[in-house]
């Protein structure tokens, strides 16, 4: 159910419907904005981020994936 909303709302997705860079900025800015800080830094940290917002985790698994592939574009 929650991922149907965030493909009906968030218009950055690709051929597969993946979340690319942009979404997930915009996904992450809105659930922040709504004063949701702490579940931001636990879903950002389970994507392989550290606290200074670097990728640390290895872009091979597939929750990096999109993100990964847009960023080298």
């Amino acid at each position: 159910e929650e991922l149907a909303e965030i493909r009906e709302h968030l218009d950055c997705r690709d051929s597969h419907n993946a979340l690319l860079k942009g979404g997930f900025l915009q996904l992450y800015s809105l659930q922040t904005n709504s004063g949701d800080d702490e579940e931001t830094w636990k879903d950002l940290k389970k994507h392989g981020f550290d606290d200074n917002l670097d990728l640390v985790k290895p872009a091979n698994s597939d929750d990096n994936k999109s993100l990964n592939n847009e960023s080298e574009k």
